[in-house]
């Protein structure tokens, strides 16, 4: 992954209202035991389909049809010997490809430039699987409205756990994404993303929850502990990112240390809560920020940090958080609070209770 990006797409899905699948009188529901095709029995489905999962599956999944129903029932899913080729990977490195990949209908007219979306999937739903070790991501959702990932555990899986781009109304509920590279749950590249993040554990990740030139959500009720940095919302070429509101959720001991990578203009990270680089309309409220302190160098430190990052060279400048309410949060044994380099403009910082800040000021000025 690149700090910038890993998918370089930025588009927004015609309609990206809420799509809600009626159910289907014809609707079928399919079973898939132990050493039986997840695959082939998606292949075999029609839109508005069940498709139950036990046992074991060393496999990948595609899911290109709407309203289908995968569900699993103790099922677990690993890397298979040879990937199945999907739009969620990269042609280059097929060993990459993720555990689940829902994917709307793309265009590839223009051989120079990005894929563009012809339709999106909608009503794809994906739950109670354990999907483990892939090189990539867990599950992988591009081009999808509506899509619901909830109540599975994405464990060690190399770059991802959930990885939304390019989508609209996706709801990540109910998870434990653990142990990824990158981050444990991203929504990003979504002017309407309309995305809810409710109450998954998530940790042990880069970042916890990553929101990347997206606006529109929800990240609430969640326990995010044991990252580089529990939630980061960053908004880069092109941008913007922002309109979301954090709120009630656990955020503590994200004490893990993520090395600098000049190669992907990636500054050393660690202790983070909430880091709002060049984020606008984000409302923090309701949280609690417990032992976020760093486990090694950081460019920046803030159990709620608000900082413009240097543009990358050649890119256009970068972006300042702007409106941006950090109120009635509790703070207890962080290394420092709330900090903010001083850019940008209309952000509320108070009242919160607090007793570290930088500047003084912020929680000084509490109540």
């Amino acid at each position: 992954m690149r700090w910038t990006a890993r998918v370089a797409v930025c588009l927004s899905i015609a309609g990206a209202a809420l799509v809600v699948i009626a159910p289907n009188a014809s609707a079928a529901t399919r079973f898939v035991g132990a050493r039986q095709s997840i695959q082939a029995a998606v292949n075999r489905a029609s839109a508005g389909d069940t498709i139950l999962v036990s046992g074991h599956h060393a496999e990948n999944v595609v899911i290109n049809k709407d309203g289908i129903r995968l569900i699993g029932i103790g099922a677990t899913l690993t890397p298979p010997a040879k990937a199945l080729p999907n739009l969620c990977a990269d042609p280059s490195d097929p060993t990459g490809a993720p555990g689940i990949c829902v994917s709307g209908q793309l265009s590839f007219t223009d051989p120079n430039g990005p894929p563009t979306v012809v339709r999106a999937v909608q009503g794809v739903s994906v739950s109670g699987f354990t999907v483990q070790g892939f090189k990539g991501d867990g599950i992988f959702v591009f081009g999808a409205q509506d899509t619901a990932i909830w109540g599975n555990r994405l464990i060690d899986d190399g770059e991802y756990g959930v990885f939304a781009n390019t989508s609209s109304g996706t709801t990540v509920a109910f998870n434990v994404t653990a142990n990824a590279s990158e981050a444990g749950i991203y929504i990003g590249d979504s002017p309407q993303a309309n995305a809810l993040v409710f109450r998954n554990d998530t940790h042990g990740n880069g970042w916890g929850v990553f929101v990347r030139d997206a606006e529109h959500g929800v990240i609430e009720s969640n326990h995010i502990w044991g990252n580089c940095i529990g939630v980061l919302v960053l908004a880069d070429a092109p941008g913007p990112a922002g309109a979301f509101t954090v709120h009630g959720n656990l955020i503590n001991d994200n004490n893990k240390a993520c090395a600098a990578n000049a190669e992907e203009g990636q500054p050393p990270l660690s202790g983070l809560g909430v880091a709002l680089a060049g984020a606008h309309d984000v409302a923090i409220s309701g949280n609690w920020f417990a032992h976020n302190v760093p486990a090694g160098p950081s460019a920046f430190n803030g159990a709620v940090a608000l900082v413009t990052l240097p543009a990358d060279p050649g890119s256009p400048p970068a972006t300042s958080p702007k409106n941006n309410t950090v109120t009635r949060n509790v703070f207890t044994n962080n290394t420092l609070d709330i900090f903010s380099d001083g850019t940008g403009t209309g952000n509320v910082l108070s009242p919160n209770a607090c007793s570290t800040s930088n500047p003084a000021s912020i929680c000084a000025a509490t109540p």
